[in-house]
């Protein structure tokens, strides 16, 4: 998950209408569609253009905030299986006393803090609060690149656990990526390494800088493995897009 960037609301939601299914609206669909660069606000997967398969996701869920359904800043974009899986769960933290802190799923939760995180947060980074473990072997989606809480957030545990980013089909839609996209441009880049070929290099570095764009499938993924094998630092150098940067 990655920072998104939110754009201006569609006339249609101009004044929040509280009456009536305007968020369903085509417009309204298109414009997170395209705020979004086509991809799901959680799991970062290609929503296609064409089809239903494009899921208009209440942050703050309309069947208990019904007052927000038609709020531009509570809607977001999401696949079919986040929006499912996260549904009408809204949990909220009570308390971040170190050992005491708890969830709730109240009415009354919009002036709570969400524990799950909002990617259009301007306060927010996903990223500082979920990431992935590449440290198993790279065999399997099972133990390569695991979807984590970093630095044991909170915020982050609850998201991944409430959307259900952990589960197994999302784990083989990021090894499939890895496998297939990620590996090859990193081989690439590690021959030209060792062959001293600096256009080479310059050319996997750009492609690299695409994966990791905020237009990028599983961009927080493929930033994470770039951190992880330190291709952000000398002799490559890659420098990592920050949120929802292009």
């Amino acid at each position: 998950m990655i920072k998104i960037q939110r754009a201006s609301a569609p006339e249609v939601l101009a004044d929040s209408p509280s009456e009536g299914m305007h968020y369903n609206k085509k417009e309204v669909v298109e414009r997170l569609w395209e705020m979004q660069h086509g991809k799901c606000c959680y799991c970062e997967q290609r929503i296609p253009d064409e089809g239903h398969l494009k899921a208009v996701e209440h942050f703050r869920p309309k069947s208990v905030f019904r007052n927000l359904k038609n709020e531009w800043k509570n809607l977001l974009l999401s696949c079919a299986q986040c929006n499912g899986k996260k549904s009408d769960k809204f949990p909220v933290i009570l308390s971040d006393t170190s050992g005491e802190s708890e969830t709730l799923y109240p009415e009354t939760a919009s002036r709570e803090t969400p524990a799950v995180i909002d990617p259009s947060d301007p306060e927010i980074n996903p990223e500082d609060h979920i990431s992935f473990d590449f440290s198993g072997g790279d065999t399997s989606y099972e133990e390569y690149g695991i979807i984590m809480a970093r630095h044991g957030s909170l915020m982050g545990q609850i998201t991944i656990e409430t959307v259900g980013l952990d589960r197994m089909f999302y784990a083989k839609k990021r090894y499939d990526y890895y496998v297939y996209i990620i590996m090859q441009d990193f081989r690439n880049l590690l021959i030209a390494l060792s062959q001293g070929n600096e256009r080479d290099l310059e050319s996997c570095k750009r492609t690299f800088r695409q994966l990791m764009s905020a237009k990028g499938e599983f961009a927080a993924f493929t930033r994470a493995f770039v951190r992880h094998k330190k291709l952000d630092r000398p002799p490559v150098g890659i420098r990592i897009p920050v949120g929802s940067e292009i």
